[in-house]
């Protein structure tokens, strides 16, 4: 090889080896991102999966309360009935005058006390239901959370074994160019 020719390989591979050099700091850089991101995503999988547990807590507990709001309206149920009941025996009982007019007007207050019960205790077991179904909701949001931080870690992963490789690249091609 002449002279010319070989100075021209040797500013080749100079200017092979600077340019790998000076991408290194790029790649690292990049690889310190990708691995901040992936650390983000494992940081807002855990709080998501901490949110999921609380609101999986909470839908129990809404649950709960639906039962309990069910055995409350059966017994206001079973209260209006028993007041009905009582308010049919009582006018046959105020018409043969057996009781009085007062009396009877007592026994009607109580029926309607009771009629009024009942019906607060269904309009509460139907709030208790919405809440199981925004408790539902809020669970699969949760999950849902918790899918798209995965699906971020995962990328955030797979750049950064992207970024580790092009850092062993440009490294292996500025040694090979010296």
């Amino acid at each position: 090889m002449d002279s010319p020719d070989l100075q021209s390989k040797v500013a080749e591979a100079s200017a092979g080896q600077a340019a790998a050099a000076s991408e290194i700091p790029t790649a690292q850089y990049n690889v310190a991102r990708m691995s901040a991101e992936r650390a983000a995503a494992q940081g807002e999988i855990r709080s998501a999966k901490n949110e999921l547990a609380r609101a999986k807590a909470m839908l129990a507990a809404a649950e709960k309360g639906v039962a309990q709001k069910r055995q409350d309206v059966r017994s206001a149920k079973a209260n209006l009935e028993y007041w009905n009941a009582e308010i049919a025996r009582e006018e046959k009982l105020l018409k043969s005058g057996a009781v009085s007019t007062q009396e009877f007007q007592s026994e009607k207050a109580q029926a309607t006390a009771a009629e009024a019960e009942y019906e607060n205790k269904q309009a509460m077991l139907e709030e208790a239901g919405a809440n199981v179904e925004a408790a539902r909701a809020d669970v699969a949001g949760k999950q849902s959370m918790i899918g798209v931080a995965s699906q971020r870690a995962a990328a955030a992963s797979a750049a950064l074994t992207g970024a580790g490789y092009e850092v062993r690249q440009k490294a292996a091609m500025a040694r090979q160019a010296s």
